[in-house]
């Protein structure tokens, strides 16, 4: 499965009462190519194997959010408080058992592992490092910017979705950190880009929301020359949250009350039909905690 075990899975918005929240509709495949969904209208973690059969993989979480696979098949999930959005990160091995990898995060916006095993973490204006034993670190941190995605591609660059005009001055942005530190604006001028992901071949996916035409929702392909096309505008009106690549290069997609899946050309077909809209999630929780 490649880098597969690094993929991204994040932000569907939600607003009430005036604040926008990010919110996950998060995907990630292991290495056996089984999807993972997490679901947080019903505090659950839900696997598809490749043939679209669906089964619970955790449930009784707080609002599980993004999901992703270090390099010995552990998924790592973030979940949150609905009413607080504090959390923590799980770590569940392959046969299910659950460990506490570390607490302490607020309002995760992605989640991506290195080769080392180091599990990088978006937090709104930061970005911090996990060492393999917890030990937390600041990677980068700005006052202006509103992380989202984060993703890696092969050669260990860090790609990171800035929601924020005012951090780059090239409007909203994915921004690359080479394995060094250097940052560089790999793509500007976007809209409102929120789930973010790679494939083995190094090109970079990001669903760009139009907040002024929802009509327009479209994932964006980059080369890794930074070359962009549009790899798909058919996302209907409905929010794109989380996107994961298998490894044939198929494009999943958790869409309204789908999980789309599209293939290297764009084709799009629905691969599971069961999956709750991330506006609805959100008005579920709402109602749960009493917010509406």
């Amino acid at each position: 499965m490649g880098k597969q075990f690094i993929i991204l899975a994040i932000a569907g918005v939600g607003t009430i009462f005036g604040f926008t929240k990010a919110h996950a509709g998060g995907l990630a495949f292991d290495t056996a190519g089984n999807l993972f969904v997490a679901d947080f209208a019903k505090r659950s973690v839900f696997k598809y194997t490749p043939d679209g059969t669906k089964s619970t993989f955790v449930a009784g979480l707080k609002s599980p959010i993004g999901l992703c696979f270090d390099s010995k098949g552990n998924l790592f999930v973030s979940d949150e408080a609905a009413t607080t959005f504090k959390g923590s990160i799980l770590k569940f091995t392959p046969e299910g058992k659950r460990s506490t990898f570390a607490t302490g995060i607020s309002s995760v916006g992605g989640m991506a592992f290195d080769h080392s095993g180091n599990l990088f973490v978006s937090e709104e204006n930061s970005i911090f490092k996990f060492s393999p034993e917890g030990v937390k670190s600041t990677v980068v941190t700005s006052k202006l910017a509103n992380f989202i995605g984060l993703a890696f591609d092969g050669s260990e660059n860090l790609f990171v979705a800035d929601q924020s005009i005012a951090d780059t001055g090239a409007g909203r942005s994915i921004l690359k950190f080479s394995p060094d530190g250097t940052k560089t604006i790999f793509a500007g001028g976007l809209e409102d880009p929120v789930g973010l992901t790679a494939d083995n071949a190094g090109s970079v996916y990001v669903v760009q929301t139009t907040a002024a035409d929802a009509s327009s929702h479209a994932i964006l392909k980059f080369s890794p020359n930074g070359a962009r096309n549009t790899f798909t505008s058919e996302l209907g009106r409905s929010l794109t949250t989380g996107l994961a690549v298998d490894s044939s290069g198929n494009v999943f997609a958790a869409n309204d009350h789908s999980i789309l899946k599209f293939d290297a050309n764009g084709t799009k077909t629905t691969f599971a039909s069961d999956w709750i809209s991330p506006d609805k999630q959100w008005e579920y929780k709402c109602a749960d905690y009493g917010l509406g």
